[in-house]
């Protein structure tokens, strides 16, 4: 089992979430999901919209996982090598390298990535026999 920092995130929901900064520290440490938007050729971080410009480059750091927020940025990621994935509310969605991203509180196996939103969801499922945890909690679980 592996936890993997969702959007940066180690300590619960934080305003540094997709933050370049907190990115490129936390992703020295442990693999982290981040939200990528492609808007007109140029890409952005962001949840709920394109908010922070980035260098395409910024993108190719091996342990992140991208999460597509749009369609322009899954047609591009496509053509590379990066570990990345599209989804709104499926249950499950397979990620560029074959991974069951899975949505909060759905049953898992070994090839499964969930998504826990909670601490106590994120304990529940440390147990699990899911692959990895994609969790805000990620130091309250070391």
């Amino acid at each position: 089992m592996i936890f993997i920092s969702h959007r940066g995130n180690l300590f619960g929901p934080s305003a540094e979430e997709n933050d370049v900064i907190q990115l490129d520290l936390v992703s020295k440490m442990m693999i982290v999901e981040v939200d990528v938007w492609s808007i007109n050729g140029s890409w952005f971080l962001g949840h709920d919209g394109p908010e922070t410009p980035v260098p395409e480059s910024f993108l190719g750091n091996k342990n992140f996982i991208l999460h597509a927020k749009n369609l322009e940025a899954l047609n591009r990621l496509v053509d590379t090598d990066l570990h990345y994935f599209w989804h709104q509310e499926d249950d499950y969605t397979l990620t560029s390298k074959n991974f069951i991203w899975t949505y909060p509180r759905k049953e898992v196996d070994s090839n499964c990535i969930i998504v826990c939103q909670s601490l106590e969801e994120t304990r529940k499922y440390a147990d699990s026999m899911a692959w990895g945890i994609c969790t805000d909690y990620v130091e309250e679980m070391q």
